[in-house]
């Protein structure tokens, strides 16, 4: 994977790592695209952990062949400022390979955090389990439908024994980055007529419902424990009845 490292300089645009043609200014290559605006980018964000969501860099495809990474530990302000019109336009459809968890850290990113508009987004994790694929970790889809091989961020931290992207060299958590958002334009333009033809109700709903699970995680719900505690109840006296009744006339555990 070539992750072209553009030149650094505080309030300037530095385009930080780049991936995609061949002998060009990554600084140009960002310039241009921020003055011919995409009509659909690819999204994601590396973080810490899955359990501590510190963002540390943000991927951007803005093809299938073509997208920068942001690292969050130098100063990419100018950067990240300049995309807010992306993230804030209605129009340019936002991909990612599970929004649930880009989208709650999200929040967490300097500059760009509240702008992003929640209206048009495309989840390829969602596409992948609706068509049927067992496992839908990209690595897995990348290898099972193009036979290409992309490094997962398990193999990555594996690789250098830590249990954090923080203690991951920039470079190579870069190159991981690229691939992975470059990997959700693919399967977003591999699939995309077919989901529109076979389940566009059911994939706009679930589009519509992931920004709500993410405002509910934040916010929290009021549940009535008497109630939940009487459904506790019924549904456990039902799953004893169920299992007894399977294993005492079929022989099988239900579970």
């Amino acid at each position: 994977m070539d992750a072209h490292k553009g030149s650094h300089g505080r309030s300037k645009l530095m385009a930080t790592y780049y991936s995609g043609l061949p002998n060009v200014d990554p600084r140009e290559r960002f310039k241009y695209w921020l003055d011919h605006p995409p009509t659909t980018v690819a999204l994601d964000v590396e973080t810490v952990s899955l359990i501590e969501k510190h963002p540390l860099g943000l991927g951007v495809a803005v093809g299938p062949d073509e997208a920068f990474y942001l690292d969050m530990r130098m100063d990419c302000a100018a950067d990240l400022e300049a995309i807010i019109p992306w993230l804030k336009d209605i129009r340019i459809r936002k991909l990612a390979h599970n929004w649930l968890f880009d989208m709650a850290v999200f929040p967490l990113i300097p500059i760009v955090g509240p702008h992003l508009n929640r209206s048009n987004l495309w989840d390829t994790n969602v596409a992948a389990r609706l068509l049927g694929y067992q496992e839908t970790a990209l690595p897995l889809l990348a290898l099972e439908l193009y036979g290409e091989t992309i490094t997962s961020a398990k193999e990555v931290l594996g690789k250098h024994s830590t249990k954090t992207m923080n203690d991951v060299p920039i470079e190579e958590l870069a190159a991981h980055g690229l691939a992975d958002v470059k990997m959700c334009y693919r399967l977003y333009l591999e699939w995309k007529e077919r989901i529109e033809a076979e389940y566009p109700e059911y994939f706009n709903v679930e589009m519509q419902v992931i920004p709500i699970l993410i405002d509910m995680s934040f916010r929290g719900i009021k549940l009535d424990q008497k109630v939940r505690q009487e459904l506790e109840d019924k549904l456990s006296t039902e799953v004893a009845c169920y299992k007894e009744l399977c294993d005492r006339e079929y022989g099988f555990n239900p579970s």
